[in-house]
């Protein structure tokens, strides 16, 4: 039986060596696009939360508004600042005394929880003079927002912020609403309304 040379069996050595080493350059290379993709993907979800959350809370005030109207009755929205939740609240009819049975008649919805990353950062109330700016804005408690029968309401704004996003300019969300209209708009970054700002910036 004839034995391969020394040169041969070298080259074979050296062959299936470089071998391994090619498949760990291309298991390290996988690896890294692998982490780099999961992170992209993990702050387009953060994102994407914050985004949804946002829209779902527009969607809410505009459904609530729509229920006030067809029901022709106050209907309330509360916002929980410091637990980052809300919820429809159904005050009752004026002259009803509250009793277990008219469970359709007043009580309040299950609270809306914001994703665990995401807080509310303030409400602000729409005010005719920008003296008053600054007391109509709440970063903590609970504000109410009532809705009356013809389904008008305050107009007012409330900002989300998430703490999973690093950057300022994409890691808050501003939900403005027009008590006239009824309209609700998620808009990306802190918007205000333009007689806080002003006030501000006399300040």
């Amino acid at each position: 039986m004839a034995t391969a040379s020394p040169t041969a069996l070298d080259r074979r050595i050296r062959e299936r060596g470089f071998t391994f080493v090619e498949l760990m350059v291309v298991i390290a290379l996988a690896s890294i696009a692998v982490l780099v993709t999961i992170l992209r993907l993990d702050g387009m979800t953060a994102k994407t939360r914050l985004s949804a959350a946002a829209r779902k809370i527009a969607s809410k005030v505009e459904w609530v508004r729509g229920q006030s109207a067809a029901k022709a009755r106050d209907l309330q929205i509360e916002f929980d600042l410091d637990n980052a939740r809300y919820r429809v609240v159904i005050p009752p009819r004026p002259g009803l005394h509250r009793k277990a049975s008219d469970k359709e008649e007043w009580g309040a919805l299950r609270w809306n929880y914001l994703p665990e990353e995401i807080r509310f950062t303030d409400i602000q109330f729409a005010v005719t003079g920008s003296s008053r700016a600054q007391t109509d804005i709440a970063t903590s408690g609970i504000r109410t927002v009532e809705f009356s029968p013809n389904g008008s309401s305050p107009s007012f704004m409330v900002h989300i912020k998430s703490t999973s996003i690093a950057s300022a300019r994409r890691n808050e969300y501003s939900i403005e609403v027009n008590g006239f209209t009824g309209t609700a708009s998620a808009m990306l970054g802190n918007k205000q309304f333009a007689a806080v700002r002003e006030y501000h910036e006399i300040q």
